[in-house]
């Protein structure tokens, strides 16, 4: 990927792991990279069990570290709730008991004292109570972006939540985002809304 979209802002430790063709060494990243590419993972298994099997899976080569593998899991797995209809109580409290996160909190608690920090255990947290404290789609990318820190990542994260749970992602954010898109990432990314019936594709 870097090779097509060498100006992307990818981090030091992908840029390099990417350049060198030949290493299979499992990288033990402990960032939020592999958590805010799991929303996908979410809506492509029939299943919780599954759903975490192919999130720790997606993680097996640039984040496999405890940390990471934990927040991944929690991310695709509050996409597959969200998409099947569960209350946010009910994603709050599955995310809580299995992955023992600290969830019990609102990001008006946080936003003081919330500074930047790409690791796993911080960052994915609020980004899913930013989800949980939301109203609808942009209000959760909002919540996360409020926070500022790590608010692109926080804010996909989040996001991909709310799309999952409300059911659409508003059709001018959705064209403006689409308008920036190379033709190549947008056509996989349409193909997949269909698959899956996701949002504006049901």
């Amino acid at each position: 990927m870097p090779s097509y979209f060498p100006h992307a802002g990818y981090g030091q430790m992908f840029i390099k792991w990417a350049a060198d063709r030949g290493n299979t060494a499992k990288q033990r990243s402990y960032g939020n990279g592999a958590a805010m590419r799991a929303v996908p993972i979410g809506y492509a298994y029939d299943s919780l069990e599954q759903v975490a099997v192919q999130a720790k899976a997606s993680c097996l080569y640039t984040h496999n570290c405890r940390e990471a593998i934990r927040g991944t899991q929690a991310v695709a797995s509050a996409v597959f709730m969200a998409n099947h209809g569960e209350s946010k109580d009910a994603i709050r409290n599955y995310l809580s008991r299995k992955f023992k996160l600290d969830l019990d909190y609102s990001i008006a608690d946080i936003k003081a004292g919330y500074s930047f920090d790409s690791s796993t255990n911080y960052t994915v947290p609020p980004a899913i109570v930013a989800f949980l404290d939301s109203a609808d789609y942009e209000s959760a990318v909002r919540n996360a972006v409020s926070l500022g820190g790590d608010a692109d990542t926080m804010a996909c994260i989040a996001g991909g939540i709310a799309e999952a749970f409300y059911g659409e992602i508003p059709e001018e954010l959705r064209n403006f985002c689409y308008s920036r898109l190379d033709y190549s990432i947008k056509s996989v990314a349409i193909e997949f809304c269909q698959k899956y019936k996701i949002s504006l594709y049901k």
